[in-house]
């Protein structure tokens, strides 16, 4: 061999060795990278399974929410008139029932009112002493006021017309639906 082929012989081998590295360096991360994409593959994977078990737990508990609200709304058509009916008519026995002598009941009035049932009560007591008048009073409204499902109740005395027929009073509530 020539020295002109030697130095040659030289270059080409530091240039084969050059290559080489760089060969087995592109080799080394097209592996780590490639280890890397599947490490994220498979957590995707994992995360993809999550969220199809998520979204299928999902999509049942909406479906179990509109059965639901679809029941409710039936049951609120189907029983709220039988309630409401009931409610009113028992509430107006159990009024006659604890009208003492001497109150006159001219108006009973009563309307639906979402999940209760507003009431209003007018009446008169026969003209007497005032405190007698008064005491009848205060035991008709604490003895409505003593029904279980009523809620709220105020009364009104209207002492303007006691002078002719007696005592006027006017008792407005809430009835409680069962």
């Amino acid at each position: 061999m020539t020295k002109k082929n030697a130095a040659t012989t030289k270059k080409f081998r530091g240039l084969r060795a050059a290559v080489v590295v760089v060969i087995i360096i592109l080799t080394a991360g097209a592996i780590y990278i490639r280890g890397v994409k599947h490490f994220h593959k498979e957590e995707l994977d994992k995360v993809k399974a999550e969220y199809q078990t998520f979204d299928q737990r999902v999509s049942r508990i909406e479906e179990t929410k509109r059965q639901r609200i679809e029941f409710y709304k039936n049951r609120l058509l189907i029983d709220f008139p039988f309630k409401y009916s009931f409610t009113s008519s028992d509430f107006i026995r159990r009024i006659g029932l604890t009208r003492s002598g001497g109150i006159e009941l001219s108006k009973i009035e009563i309307k639906p009112n979402g999940h209760s049932v507003h009431f209003s009560i007018a009446g008169n007591i026969e003209k007497g002493n005032k405190i007698v008048m008064e005491s009848r009073f205060f035991r008709f409204k604490r003895a409505v006021e003593a029904f279980d499902d009523v809620i709220l109740i105020t009364g009104q005395k209207k002492p303007e017309d006691t002078s002719e027929k007696g005592l006027n009073f006017t008792l407005e509530g809430e009835i409680e639906l069962l």
